[in-house]
């Protein structure tokens, strides 16, 4: 059943990319940048985590060639990506990751013995770093989020936690993405609560 469960998570992370694409067919507008970036930002989480060993990487190999998919489709779309504040945070985040997992892989050069554990930790927190914009402009315009999307990512993750080796490295990203989808689903509630105030 874990197996199943690890597995149903990366196949639920790539398709996620559907119901986005859907949206941007039907005239919404995505930057593929910022897509483009996290698929990069993911494929370092993935490259880490293959190198730990300890279970973790099943749903972001999804992530990662679902960002893509989003991306070349909305690049298709609106012919352009700009490149922004936003987007150079993204290079930056993915730039210290990699700094941190070379560092990780000297330390495990020289001591003979594997600790990918910072570099865990280092991903995590970038990967929900980058997602914070996306929180904020969500709270902004809480009518263009939709609850069925930000529930599937929900339940993408809880599918990886319950499924990965019980091990920091492997439920980490995972558990934090739960907590980072409770965050905005509860956030989107309580803006939608108050934006026909707000705008009166």
């Amino acid at each position: 059943m874990k197996d199943l469960c690890v597995k149903l998570s990366g196949i639920g992370a790539l398709l996620i990319c559907i119901p986005v694409m859907w949206r941007i067919s039907q005239g919404d507008v995505f930057n593929p940048a910022s897509y483009f970036l996290w698929s990069l930002l993911s494929l370092v989480c993935v490259l880490v985590l293959l190198r730990d060993k300890k279970g973790g990487h099943t749903m972001m190999i999804g992530y990662v060639a679902s960002d893509f998919l989003i991306g070349f489709y909305a690049y298709r779309k609106l012919g352009k990506a700009s490149f922004g504040s936003f987007e150079w945070l993204i290079v930056a985040l993915t730039g210290v990751c990699v700094c941190i997992w070379l560092w990780c892989e000297h330390v495990a050069r020289r001591d003979k013995k594997q600790d990918f554990k910072p570099s865990v930790i280092t991903n995590t927190v970038a990967c929900m770093i980058a997602g914070i914009p996306q929180i904020i402009d969500s709270f902004k315009n809480p009518y263009q989020v939709s609850f069925v999307i930000c529930a599937f990512y929900m339940l993408v993750s809880g599918l990886a936690y319950y499924g990965e080796k019980p091990t920091l490295n492997g439920r980490l990203l995972p558990g934090v993405s739960i907590i980072y989808w409770i965050i905005m689903i509860v956030g989107l509630i309580i803006a939608r609560s108050i934006a026909p105030t707000t705008t009166q």
